[in-house]
């Protein structure tokens, strides 16, 4: 499409500007093959121009270029200290990458105080990749005591906003669950996200 095009001519001229936010709209265009052919490099030099001026959006992308050795070399230090940055703006997504890199001890010490920590905010903030995470947790007891309503509670809300694993797993673990602790489950899921996340 002509506007498409136009977009990403202006994007250019906006990015060799030096505008972050253009730098990044390239940096995307390049990485998912946007009217260009797909090129992690060329995408991981435009969210690095991006991210040495603290746009939050591309610090995520280019972690997870660093996380899965797309366009550079597979650097898992660099991919934390990005979503670490990403994470202190507020950015939900890189928040929930850090907390993966925290379980699985990719980067940095493995360190699962620190992955509910990030996860927590960003599931307080509608992430539901970081609610289901959380979800499991609570089921596994991993850095949390173990504890089904809450794990429901979290798969729940995750499922309400459209994730899958949180749909399915939040329909096998009811198998396991008595009839009272089910609907303190679902009634504290509901007061959670009637607040805002505020009291979850």
């Amino acid at each position: 499409p002509a506007d498409k095009k136009v977009a990403l001519e202006w994007w250019l001229q906006s990015a060799e500007k030096g505008n972050s936010s253009a730098q990044y709209n390239v940096g995307v265009a390049y990485q998912d093959g946007i009217l260009v052919e797909q090129d992690y490099l060329k995408a991981a030099e435009w969210f690095m121009r991006a991210a040495k001026q603290d746009l939050a959006e591309a610090q995520v992308n280019l972690g997870i270029l660093f996380e899965e050795g797309l366009g550079v070399t597979q650097n898992y230090k660099m991919a934390h200290d990005l979503y670490s940055r990403a994470s202190e703006q507020g950015n939900a997504g890189a928040q929930n990458n850090l907390g993966l890199l925290y379980v699985q001890g990719l980067g940095v010490e493995k360190n699962f105080d620190l992955a509910i920590k990030w996860w927590r905010v960003s599931a307080k903030q509608g992430n539901d990749d970081a609610q289901t995470s959380l979800g499991f947790s609570y089921y596994y007891g991993h850095g949390v005591k173990r504890d089904l309503v809450k794990s429901l509670m979290w798969l729940l809300i995750a499922a309400q906003n459209g994730d899958e694993k949180g749909k399915k797993y939040s329909q096998l673990l009811v198998k396991e669950m008595n009839a009272v602790d089910i609907a303190n489950a679902r009634a504290i899921a509901k007061e959670c996200v009637e607040n805002g996340y505020a009291e979850c």
